[in-house]
């Protein structure tokens, strides 16, 4: 069985609604479609994917940060024993490994939560 789109070749960059004639989007009437056959136009809508996984991660590195702190400090102040474990390292490296651990925890269940999806097929 062949993908759906194996007959449409025609990409719209802004709904990445596939057609098999160019000229304007059937979906969102946006001008013009793309042609995917193009190996220069496949490498476009693939920059895009990627710039827009980079932002997508960015903003959950940038989310995780103070919630891996916020998280780190409450954790601490309700568990007194886990607050006098990190405690013993000098320096408050303890406290800042919590920090850094939870940081990735929680950036980790943010992308299993919101795993990416590509807008444009790969297999063109």
């Amino acid at each position: 069985m062949q993908p759906p789109h194996s007959q449409n070749h025609f990409v719209c960059l802004d709904c990445t609604f596939t057609q098999p004639q160019p000229g304007t989007c059937g979906r969102c009437g946006s001008d013009p479609v793309l042609d995917m056959r193009d190996p220069n136009v496949r490498e476009m809508c693939t920059e895009q994917d990627t710039d827009r996984r980079t932002k997508r991660d960015e903003l959950f590195r940038y989310v995780s940060i103070p919630v891996g702190i916020v998280l780190t400090l409450v954790v601490c102040v309700i568990v007194p024993p886990i607050a006098i474990l990190l405690g013993i390292v000098p320096f408050f490296f303890g406290y800042i490994l919590g920090m850094v651990g939870a940081t990735l925890v929680v950036m980790v269940l943010l992308k299993s939560i919101f795993p990416y999806r590509d807008r444009f097929p790969r297999n063109w």
